[in-house]
């Protein structure tokens, strides 16, 4: 019993693996229902606001509690996700809305 089990997992972990390394860079056979056939982009409006507010990313850094490095990858516009409770943050410490920091095209 506990050796059929282990040879069934081995099997699925070897599968597993040579899928993998098969679609390795290719994750188009993915079909996520959020994305639709027109991509929207989001463009991030951080660093007008803090010109607006003479402020640096290092000062919105030490007042939000978010590290610079992940405010400089939110601002370039690289970021993939942000938390709530970090546009919460920002947006009361810039004292702004979410749609003055974000806005979809």
């Amino acid at each position: 019993m506990i050796r059929s089990v282990i040879v069934r997992v081995l099997l699925l972990v070897e599968v597993w693996l040579s899928l993998r390394e098969s679609r390795r860079g290719d994750l188009s056979f993915i079909n996520m229902p959020w994305e639709s056939s027109q991509k929207q982009r989001t463009r991030v409006h951080l660093d007008q606001l803090l010109a607006e507010r003479g402020m640096t990313l290092v000062e919105l850094s030490k007042q939000v509690g978010v590290t610079v490095a992940n405010l400089s990858i939110l601002k370039n516009g690289r970021a993939r996700a942000i938390r709530f409770s970090t546009l919460e943050a920002i947006c009361r410490t810039l004292e702004c809305q979410p749609g003055d920091i974000l806005t979809c095209e």
